[in-house]
């Protein structure tokens, strides 16, 4: 992979990140769609979908499962919920 490519797919995924907690605590329509549309993204499981988040860790090489677990413990701290793990 090329340096280009890798820091397009990094920088794919830290617009990701940012707007998933820019959204995250979100009160209004906007932004619950905002968090909803990141979050399903995250949640995607289809590595040929070359856009989708797999896809995007195959490519950089990093667990999506342990982004996924951050993401579930850090927005549970966040919003002061309990932590359920997922099931897959």
């Amino acid at each position: 992979m090329t340096e280009t490519r890798r820091n397009d797919l990094l920088m794919r995924l830290l617009d990701a990140l940012e707007s998933f907690y820019q959204h995250l605590s979100a009160v209004d329509d906007e932004g619950r769609r905002a968090f909803e549309e990141v979050a399903e993204w995250f949640d995607s499981t289809d590595p040929s979908d070359e856009h989708g988040f797999e896809h995007l860790c195959a490519g950089l090489e990093i667990d999506p499962e342990r982004i996924r677990e951050s993401l579930s413990r850090r927005s549970a701290e966040i919003r002061g919920a309990r932590i359920v793990p997922r099931k897959r």
